[in-house]
């Protein structure tokens, strides 16, 4: 979702570096830094996924999994996820407006509108 990224220790220390692009930065901390911190806390954390129906249709993917911004709504009791047509990483008001994730995976082919996706929801 972003690079670079490192993890690792150094003697007792537990060291963590997050990319410097802010949008890739918190997508990195909603995945990396999160479920430490909750380890290291003595907690479980689990990822929110859930299925959604896709709001409008996606691209191919290329070699690496996505995790592209989007608002997600409930509709008749099925959770719509409608990605933002926008996705550059320096467009931070995409992020503070998204409430959640869609995964795409490596390779995934172009997806329609309806399609069933994942989505990590972000609040």
């Amino acid at each position: 979702p972003g690079k670079p990224l490192m993890f690792g220790r150094l003697g007792n220390v537990r060291c963590i570096g997050l990319p410097g692009n802010p949008v890739a930065s918190i997508v990195c901390s909603q995945l990396f830094l999160k479920p430490l911190l909750a380890r290291l806390g003595g907690r479980d954390h689990s990822p929110d996924l859930r299925t959604a129906r896709l709001g409008s249709a996606m691209q191919a993917n290329d070699l690496r999994q996505d995790y592209v911004r989007a608002v997600v709504r409930e509709d008749a009791g099925q959770l719509v996820a409608t990605p933002f047509g926008i996705q550059d990483s320096s467009m931070l008001r995409m992020l503070a407006d998204a409430n959640g994730l869609i995964v795409r995976e490596p390779f995934a082919p172009a997806a329609q509108a309806g399609a069933a996706c994942r989505v990590l929801m972000l609040r």
